[in-house]
Order: structure tokens, then C-alpha cells, then sequence
């Protein structure tokens, strides 16, 4: 065999192994994005609706015991933080209801 038969082989096998290698990399992201998908938050959420609410129920009771037993009124430490937390986190719902029902509309016409 001469070097440019040589050369041409390998050249078509560094192409076939090249090929498989971005097969691979493909199927990986594949299964990366499914994993993920797996693992939200909002499908953790939506599969255990009644684990999600027991965990939430048990955290107000836990903080209304701290709080009583600090001798702090809820209002005073909750009602500011409520603000500061639930104006950005309801503006985030809405922007995303909103952004939702707009491809919503755009995909029926």
C-alpha cells in the first residue's frame, strides 16, 4: 500500500470515527435535557402536589412556633419579607402566564 493510499484510509477513518463521535455527543444532550426535564422543580411539584403542600403546611407551623417562641410577632419579621419576595415572584408568574397565553394565541392563528 503506498503513504497516499495510506493517508486517504486514514483520513476516511479519522471521518467515520468523527461522525460517530458527534452521533454520541448528540445522544448524550439528548439524554441530558431529559434528565433535567426529569428533575425540575416544577415537575418535582406537579407529580407530588400533596408532599409539596404537607411541606409547606409544616413550615408555617414551624416558623409560627419560632416565632412565638422568640416572642416576635409574625407581622413584624414576615410582612416585610413577604413584600420583598412575593411583588418579584408574582410579576414572574404573570410574565410567564402572559408570555404563555401570547404563544398560545400565536400558534391557533
Amino acid at each position: 500500500m503506498s503513504t497516499s493510499e495510506e493517508i486517504h484510509r486514514l483520513e476516511s477513518e479519522l471521518e467515520t470515527h468523527k461522525d460517530e463521535l458527534h452521533q454520541d455527543a448528540a445522544l448524550i444532550n439528548d439524554k441530558i435535557e431529559e434528565t433535567k426535564a426529569q428533575l425540575s422543580p416544577t415537575n418535582f411539584v406537579r407529580q407530588r402536589p400533596g408532599l409539596v403542600l404537607l411541606a409547606a403546611f409544616l413550615s408555617g407551623m414551624a416558623l409560627h412556633f419560632f416565632l412565638s417562641r422568640s416572642g416576635l410577632r409574625a407581622e413584624e419579621v414576615v410582612k416585610p419579607n413577604l413584600e420583598k419576595v412575593g411583588k418579584p415572584v408574582a410579576r414572574g408568574v404573570l410574565m410567564r402566564a402572559g408570555k404563555q397565553a401570547a404563544a398560545r394565541v400565536v400558534r391557533a392563528t
